[in-house]
């Protein structure tokens, strides 16, 4: 299964969820068990993250396309 789920923080970050490889069911299953109640996810590629890892503190939630990152302080 390829793809990852993105949901956002309280604090307007947001944290990514890979499966694990034995994880035989879908996404969406995955996001029930792992996802806060109530808070936005979505399915991405690796293609929809920041090539730069270093910055994490300063992606930001964005509901399509690749993950936003916020202008640093």
């Amino acid at each position: 299964m390829a793809g990852k789920i993105l949901y956002e923080t309280p604090g307007g970050g947001v944290a990514v969820v890979i499966p694990a490889p034995s994880w035989g069911a879908t996404l969406e299953e995955l996001a029930l068990k792992t996802v806060p109640p109530g808070a936005n996810w979505r399915p991405i590629e690796d293609d929809d993250l920041p090539d730069d890892r270093e910055g994490r503190h300063l992606w930001r939630w964005s509901a399509s396309g690749p993950v936003a990152v916020a202008p640093s302080e």
